[in-house]
């Protein structure tokens, strides 16, 4: 793996459990982990999962099971 799909998958698998938490917001997840805009914030993260980043924080489980998200990508990234 390259340093920068490291840096890539590293800066997503951050980014996923940010949004994870009840009062995330898009925009600031996406500055967290470095993009200046929501949009290539958005296409990064589907790239990477499968699903755009608002449908993945709306689907947030609330009885503990984990979402599937898609590229088969577990919760562990590395």
């Amino acid at each position: 793996m390259s340093p920068m799909d490291y840096l890539f998958r590293w800066r997503m698998h951050i980014a996923r459990r940010a949004l994870q938490r009840p009062d995330s917001v898009i925009l600031n997840v996406a500055e967290q982990v470095g993009y200046h805009s929501e949009a290539a914030f958005g296409a990064a993260f589907k790239r990477m999962f499968g699903i755009a980043p608002r449908r993945y924080s709306a689907s947030k489980l609330t009885d503990g099971h984990r979402l599937d998200v898609g590229n088969g990508l577990s919760e562990n990234l590395f």
